[in-house]
């Protein structure tokens, strides 16, 4: 049995034994900081439980554009010039994130003096800057210490402005500078600091943390929250629920996600979470050539971003379940769309396997790609990776068999390509899913024979399940166990904004089980109100 910070004995919880704890660096306004309830996951031995921790993390390019427009007010987009990466399917991971060169730093000076010379010359956004108006050192404090703790999304130490306010004083001393153009050199520095640029939790003790599990702050909970559902830093009300440590409260924070999600904002969260999970985010570079679908436009990659938006959007706040994602109705209301649904049989297309931006996504430029669909499907459906192993020449499909093979007919092209050693392992379990979507083309077309005139053979297999529709695909994928549990191991992996450890096998579970398939909002409640994300711990290298 586990016991709280103070030595007593834990209360019993649903899911398991809870735990009262002390968070420490608890608001500096609140006379003292509350007690978090711990509600680990039931198992053998507590002891083992670990949450982890959040290294040191750069925003990444959109979450500074999203932060600085909502810290400044600014339309500009500086972050597109930094470099981007992902790590285990999202962008958010600080492993992507680790390396700054030279030239990412030279990128966040200038964007720095960019924005601060837009803000500084547009009355509104310099109002919400400039707090006071007198020239002198104390405004400069008020102004430098109400920036600072929406940039650095905390309140600053007294050690922290006295080093900004010097800095000020430095600038009218010995830069010449006037009172505001000393503010904006402190801005400056402010926008180019780790504070701003990292999300940083930082432990008061390391020595303890690394030997048990610390509940987060308010300030740091807040931040947590907001750059997974937004993408960005806090807005004025968690700023608040954080100062007066009501953030701590569990169903505080789940009517913050209700909350939130609901927000205009919220709609980041589809494009974060569903279009880099689900790989529809690829199809914003994808080439489609004129040639073979003479009705592609760009317009027509515009609607199928907005429909797969919609369509995600009815299992966020719409309150359709995880169970009813493959089998859901589309909306083929979309008039850009409208050749894309128009020769579907009745109740053929449904759900995230008939959602056009997928199978574009996941096509090639002049035809399908089932290895790719096969891909997603196992990949972000039910969490299951094939690795293309190292220093593996893959032949071209089109080459495949030759002459011998008919061109037009990719099951016979893809069975010539598994003639090849270092193709079969892969291609064996990916070819046979990605074959039973055939009956959609590569911008996802309804067809029955492909341009020869060649009949289109749609069945596959899955494991040991055959099928022959993507009714019966879908069918077999929500009946897996490991397609109800991926969601949860992908939502933990982007808001803790690394890749899953071992450790966190128990909570992942306590999630799942708690969620159990409802809507993606429910998960996100069930996220943020689990341990694993309320709780950190350092590793023992940290000693």
């Amino acid at each position: 049995m586990q016991q709280d910070a103070n030595g007593g004995s834990p209360v019993n919880g649903a899911g398991g034994s809870s735990v009262v704890v002390n968070p420490s660096g608890g608001n500096a306004n609140s006379g003292g900081a509350p007690v978090v309830v711990a509600n680990p996951p039931p198992v053998t031995d507590p002891t083992t439980l670990n949450p982890g921790y959040i290294p040191a993390s750069r925003i990444n390019s959109a979450e500074y554009n999203n932060t600085v427009a909502d810290l400044l007010g600014t339309t500009q987009r500086p972050g597109e010039f930094f470099l981007a990466a992902t790590v285990t399917g999202f962008d958010t991971n600080a492993a992507a994130l680790s390396d700054v060169s030279a030239s990412d730093v030279q990128a966040y000076f200038d964007a720095a003096k960019a924005l601060v010379d837009e803000a500084f010359a547009d009355p509104v956004a310099k109002a919400r800057i400039m707090i006071c108006a007198t020239a002198d050192a104390t405004c400069a404090r008020q102004i430098i210490e109400a920036f600072g703790a929406k940039a650095w999304r905390r309140p600053l130490t007294t050690d922290e402005g006295d080093k900004l306010l010097a800095r000020y004083t430095e600038a009218t001393t010995m830069l010449g500078k006037d009172h505001e153009a000393a503010v904006a050199h402190v801005i400056r520095i402010m926008l180019t600091s780790a504070p701003f640029l990292y999300l940083i939790e930082t432990d008061p003790d390391n020595q303890q943390a690394a030997v048990a599990n610390r509940a987060l702050n308010g300030y740091e909970l807040a931040s947590r929250l907001s750059y997974t559902i937004w993408g960005s830093m806090p807005d004025d009300a968690l700023f608040a629920a954080a100062a007066d440590n009501t953030l701590l409260d569990n169903t505080v924070l789940g009517a913050q996600v209700d909350r939130m999600l609901s927000d205009p904002k919220g709609g980041r969260f589809l494009e974060r979470f569903f279009n880099q999970w689900l790989q529809i985010r690829e199809l914003a570079g994808h080439q489609v050539d004129p040639m073979h679908y003479p009705g592609w436009s760009e317009d027509m990659r515009a609607a199928m971003f907005a429909d797969a938006a919609n369509f995600f959007g009815k299992f966020v706040t719409g309150g359709l379940s995880w169970s009813q994602f493959l089998s859901a109705d589309l909306d083929t209301t979309n008039t850009t769309l409208a050749p894309i649904y128009a020769n579907d049989p009745p109740g053929f297309r449904s759900g995230f396997l008939g959602l056009p931006a997928f199978l574009t996504a996941r096509s090639v430029p002049t035809r399908t790609a089932p290895t790719f669909r096969g891909k997603t499907v196992l990949d972000a459906l039910l969490c299951t990776t094939i690795e293309v192993p190292p220093n593996v020449m893959i032949p071209q499909l089109e080459v495949a068999g030759g002459a011998a093979v008919d061109p037009n007919n990719i099951r016979q092209k893809l069975e010539a390509h598994r003639m090849s050693p270092d193709c079969a392992a892969c291609h064996a379990s990916l070819d046979p899913i990605g074959l039973g979507l055939e009956n959609y083309d590569a911008i996802g077309h309804y067809r029955t024979a492909y341009e020869s005139g060649l009949a289109i053979d749609s069945s596959g297999q899955i494991g040991t399940q055959a099928f022959t529709t993507p009714t019966q695909l879908a069918q077999i994928l929500s009946a897996d166990p490991h397609y109800a549990g991926c969601p949860s191991k992908k939502l933990v992996s982007l808001s803790l904004r690394r890749t899953l450890r071992m450790e966190d096998g128990p909570y992942v579970d306590q999630i799942s089980m708690a969620w159990n398939s409802g809507t993606i909002a429910d998960l996100v409640k069930m996220l943020v109100t689990n341990d694993v994300f309320r709780f950190r711990r350092l590793p023992q290298s940290a000693l």
